[in-house]
This record gives C-alpha cells, sequence and structure tokens, in this order.
C-alpha cells in the first residue's frame, strides 16, 4: 500500500503531470537549456553536441555567444522572470563584458576569448534588454551596465558616421559596412537618446535605414559605407529578410506575400532563396524562421498569419523523453540554441497578445 502511494505521488508529480497534459509550452524547452545546453562554467553552449567543424558565423559546437545572452534576457523580460534575467546579467559581466563596456562576441567553451570582436545586433539586443529591466525592476545596476555598453558602441561601432557590424580592438579595426538587419530605426531612437551617438550618427544611419530598396521583395544585405551602395547576395537568408521586415515600419507587403505564398502553397518556409528567381536553394526549415514570422505577424496585428505560423512552428518541437522540448533535433541528434530560444520568445508574445492560451 505504501509503495503504491509513492509511485502514485512520483507520478503525479509536476513534471509529469506537465508531460501528460502537455501544458505550459516553454517550461519543456527552458529545462532542455538548461540541463542539455549549459557548459561547466555555466554558459551556453551553442549547439547541443561538441564538434570540431563551423557554420557560417564560425562557431562550434560548445562556444558560447553573446548573441544567447541576449536573447535569454529577452525572455526573461517577456515572462518577467527576474532569476532568469538575473543569471543572464551575471554571466554577461562576468565572462563577456571587458573594463571598457566592450562585449565579446564569442568565447570558447571555458568562457576565454580567442577573438577581440563585438557583434553590433548583439550588442543592442543587450542594451534593449537591460534598459527594459531597468524600467520593469528598477535595478540601477542595469541602467549603469547599459550606458557602459552603449558609450562603447556609440565609440567604436562608427565608420563615416555611420553605424557598423563589428570592431576588433584587438588591432583597432572598424568593419566598412552595416547589415541591414542589424539595427532598427528604433534602436537607433534609444541609442540617440541616451546619448550613445551623436545626432550626426543618427542621422546618415536613419538614412541608410528609412527606406531601403527592394529586388525582387527582397531587402539588401548590407550596406557599403565607403561606396555608399547597398549590396544583395544571391542567395537570400530568411532570417535577415525577416529580421529587417520586423524593423521597418509598417508591413513589408512584397516579401509578406511571398512569406504567405509560400505557406498557402507549399506549407513551408525555407532557409534559404534564390533572390533571382525566388526559388527555394536548400530543404531545410528553421524553427527560428518560423519564430520570426511570428513576430512579425504580431507586429503587423496579422493573428492569421502568426497562428498559422505556430501551428508549423510546434512541428519541430520534440515531444519523446530524450529530448523532450528541444527543437529541430535532426538525424545528428544535434541542435542550435538560437533554434530554441526564438520559438520561447515567440510563444511567450503570442500568450501576451492573448493569442494562445497558457497552456496550449
Amino acid at each position: 500500500m505504501t509503495i503504491t502511494i509513492i509511485v502514485l505521488a512520483v507520478f503525479m508529480s509536476f513534471p509529469f503531470l506537465r508531460a501528460l497534459t502537455g501544458s505550459s509550452t516553454n517550461e519543456d524547452t527552458y529545462h532542455f537549456i538548461d540541463q542539455n545546453m549549459r557548459n561547466p562554467n555555466g554558459t551556453f553552449a551553442t549547439y547541443l553536441k561538441e564538434d570540431t567543424e563551423e557554420d557560417a558565423d564560425e562557431v562550434r559546437g560548445k562556444e558560447t555567444l553573446s548573441e544567447t545572452v541576449g536573447l535569454w534576457m529577452e525572455y526573461a523580460l517577456v515572462t518577467e522572470d527576474r532569476d532568469g534575467f538575473e543569471e543572464a546579467y551575471r554571466q554577461l559581466n562576468r565572462f563577456f563584458l571587458d573594463s571598457g563596456g566592450f562585449v565579446y562576441w564569442k568565447l570558447s567553451e571555458e568562457g576565454e576569448y580567442r577573438e577581440y570582436i563585438n557583434a553590433l545586433i548583439d550588442d543592442v539586443r543587450i542594451i534593449k534588454a537591460l534598459w527594459g529591466a531597468y524600467e520593469l525592476w528598477g535595478e540601477d545596476k542595469f541602467k549603469k551596465t547599459a550606458d557602459f555598453i552603449g558609450e562603447s558602441v556609440g565609440e567604436n561601432n562608427v565608420y563615416e558616421s555611420v553605424m557598423i557590424d563589428f570592431y576588433d580592438k584587438s588591432i583597432d579595426y572598424q568593419s566598412d559596412f552595416l547589415t541591414t538587419s542589424y539595427i532598427s530605426i528604433e534602436d537607433l531612437d534609444l541609442m540617440l537618446e541616451k546619448g550613445y551617438i551623436t545626432t550626426r550618427t543618427h542621422a546618415e544611419t536613419f538614412r541608410v535605414l528609412n527606406d531601403l530598396p527592394q529586388t525582387n521583395g527582397f531587402y539588401p544585405k548590407t550596406y557599403d559605407v565607403a561606396r555608399e551602395e547597398m549590396k544583395y547576395d544571391k542567395k537570400i537568408n530568411l532570417i535577415d529578410q525577416l529580421i529587417v521586415a520586423i524593423n521597418t515600419p509598417g508591413p513589408s507587403e512584397e516579401l509578406e506575400s511571398f512569406i504567405k505564398k509560400e505557406i498557402s502553397d507549399r506549407g513551408v518556409l525555407h532557409g534559404i532563396y534564390s533572390l533571382k528567381t525566388k526559388e527555394s536553394l536548400v530543404d531545410y526549415e528553421s524553427p527560428a524562421i518560423y519564430s520570426l514570422v511570428i513576430t512579425y505577424a504580431i507586429g503587423n496585428n496579422d493573428k492569421e498569419l502568426a497562428m498559422k505560423t505556430y501551428k508549423r512552428l510546434i512541428k519541430f518541437r520534440e515531444s519523446g523523453a530524450k529530448y523532450r522540448g528541444a527543437y529541430s533535433i535532426g538525424e545528428d541528434e544535434n541542435t542550435h540554441i538560437f533554434d530554441n530560444l526564438l520559438p520561447m520568445i515567440a510563444i511567450e508574445r503570442l500568450k501576451n497578445k492573448g493569442w494562445l492560451k497558457a497552456d496550449a
């Protein structure tokens, strides 16, 4: 009798009950990341598995990124998770932030930097999150750290009065281009309001971003500051396109029509498309892409697109015991943390919008 009661109590404990009911869609993903994608020092690994291969961003398996810190902060803000935010804040200060406000974009598994390089998109995400935390919880330390990083970005990530992708502190080198998805006009306004950039830098970068051209419905990948010209990739990365669309005031009509047609006609979105033909060039799908479509749809109050995309997104979430909650586990049993954090953020935004019940 006693054994039966104990077994029943364990079976009906919260984790087991949650798994049976399917409630709280992000809890399993949160648990998966927390238990499986941490290095011994607590930093977040980029990939589930260790490897020696490099992806397009030159990131190896267990290396940790400032991008992840910023996304974890963003998730903590949308869920108002003070403890989660504090943990990311501690990681930022302990591992990524140097004495001059410079943020390393990438560290080794041990938390050591091998490149003295920052990334504008990741720094700005962290700055915005810190200001959000200050406004939500009123802690001066968040404001002070935002100022510390913002002043460094304003000093280092500007070339000929235009904000640029990265700064290599080891050789005092500034890139001479801006990836169009790296900063929004809203970000620029914040940077100016807080005094991190000059009015001229705001005006020049605003000029670049305010009226981006389109070719065949796609945005340019980069702006070459020295030549004052936009450059397109022949192979269009849909993640970049969606970030630009999210950052652009109002709907991006031609790109939006393309996305809706792909979902309507084929039921899927792929990662890479041809600039010339708009045909998909790869077979893979990405949870990150669907998450960004959801974010875009929320911004344009398009519930139909958001919920249709959500239904496709959750097909990538594992329900089996081994990787429960993980997204996009392939035959190699690997996943990228980006493909897990973006769905968590998108789902919370759907809940906050009232379009998705908490136990959906």
